[in-house]
């Protein structure tokens, strides 16, 4: 798969990549990765290093998916308070659904975002809970893996996603419904 990195700090203007690309949000600096024709818009946070936009995806009809409607980032623990403006009033994101475990949001702690009254919070765990010890943790996560490569041997990563299906359906189905009734941008993070 080749993939390049581009900027767009502006609209319209060129990226590393060579490749002009419109933003509807020309106020933020967006971080795109281009892997075989699909841009992805990355937003470029201090306290988080994989937030993106996954708008602008082509979907099987031909048209794409909405911008700035869906977030998909990484822990969110470390967001600055300008990070918190950018996501929250920038881009409008209402509700956060969070794919963590129990013990995994216990142990972590409040994030910035949970201070902010106007976003929604939406806790679906799709790991099965296992009790605190992290060395059961572990050797789940090690047994998933395995049971990942077989259930889908010509690609893990589908086979870890579709475990979520097998797993925690209730979690996906409420995780889908939260993002579909958000009143405005919804954040998925684990």
């Amino acid at each position: 798969r080749r993939c390049e990195a581009s900027i767009d700090l502006a609209a319209g203007r060129r990226g590393l990549g060579g490749i002009t690309i419109a933003s509807s949000m020309p106020h933020l600096e967006v971080i795109r990765w281009v892997c075989e024709g699909v841009v992805m818009a990355w937003i470029d946070l201090d306290g988080a290093v994989n937030v993106r936009d996954l708008g602008d995806l082509p979907t099987e009809d031909g048209h794409k998916t909405a911008r700035g409607s869906l977030l998909r980032a990484d822990n969110l623990q470390e967001l600055s308070p300008g990070d918190v403006t950018k996501l929250v009033r920038d881009i409008g994101v209402t509700t956060i659904v969070d794919l963590r475990s129990t013990n995994e949001l216990e142990a972590e702690g409040s994030a910035p975002l949970d201070a902010v009254a106007s976003v929604r919070h939406a806790h679906h765990p799709v790991l099965p809970e296992l009790g605190t010890n992290t060395d059961v943790v572990a050797d789940a996560l090690m047994a998933r893996d395995r049971l990942d490569r077989s259930r889908y041997p010509d690609n893990p990563v589908t086979g870890h996603y579709l475990g979520y299906l097998e797993d925690r359906p209730d979690q996906v189905v409420g995780a889908v419904r939260s993002i579909a009734r958000s009143e405005g941008a919804a954040l998925v993070h684990c």
